[in-house]
């Protein structure tokens, strides 16, 4: 089978990659006050361990879902589960 697109398979049990957006309401759930821009220029300088930037033409970001997980228990002291927080969005 090929992959053809960046998106998760058909079938997958949930995608372990999140996308700027997504990253920065769990941030902002989590209480820290961030943009996306801010979010996306931290993730260039290196300042968030739960991604990696990848330079080229056009920059990429895969940000990790457990990793991010982690990381907000430890710096703010909140768990906080993703998928949960981004079912909270879908569904207002």
């Amino acid at each position: 089978m090929m992959v053809t697109d960046y998106g998760c398979l058909d079938g997958a049990v949930e995608c372990s990659t999140l996308t700027s957006e997504q990253a920065v309401g769990c941030l902002r759930y989590a209480g820290i006050k961030i943009s996306v821009p801010m979010f996306r220029d931290g993730l260039a300088q290196g300042a968030f361990p739960f991604a990696v930037y990848i330079s080229g033409k056009e920059s990429k970001f895969l940000i990790s879902k457990k990793k991010l997980e982690e990381w907000l228990l430890d710096f703010t002291g909140i768990s906080v589960e993703v998928d949960k927080v981004l079912d909270g969005v879908k569904n207002l």
